[in-house]
């Protein structure tokens, strides 16, 4: 894994915590189940796009560039 990749990753992880678990925290305690669950829905699909970019590029770096056919 490259350092870019999982520097951006943790950043993106970072913001989530800092917002959509904060209003899940704060909609479970005013006993607003609905918007809890819309925080949590929200920060599951955020999660999984946040895997989904780092695998692309983490495998996109480990593919081989084949570039151009060596001329003869």
């Amino acid at each position: 894994m490259t350092h870019d990749a999982a520097s951006r990753a943790a950043e993106a992880i970072a913001d989530l915590l800092a917002g959509s678990l904060d209003d899940c925290r704060r909609a479970v305690a005013k006993a607003d189940i609905g918007r809890a669950n819309l925080a949590l829905t929200l920060t599951a699909d955020r999660l999984r796009r946040i895997r989904r970019d780092l695998r692309e590029e983490v495998t996109a770096k480990a593919e081989p560039d084949l570039g151009d056919p060596p001329q003869e």
